[in-house]
């Protein structure tokens, strides 16, 4: 049982984490961007959290597109 726990540690924690450094970046670089050079406007937390959201998305959404449509077994194709 621990091995199994930690797998699902290990599953879960390592994007999880992936995700909270990018939207780290994502947070520096936006505020970076408005600082230095004005490029973009102050943004409340709310608008902030919604540009992450929607870059996280069109990521997520690119590299499921560039996945292989691979079929599944007959074993488990519905009927």
């Amino acid at each position: 049982m621990k091995g199994k726990i930690f797998i699902i540690l290990i599953m879960v924690g390592i994007p999880a984490m992936a995700w909270v450094f990018l939207a780290w970046v994502t947070m520096l670089t936006l505020g970076a961007l408005h600082s230095a050079f004005s490029v973009i406007p102050a943004l409340s937390f709310l608008e902030s959290f919604l540009v992450a959201l929607a870059l996280f998305s069109v990521v997520v959404f690119v590299v499921s597109l560039a996945t292989d449509n691979t079929r599944p077994t007959r074993r488990h194709r519905q009927h």
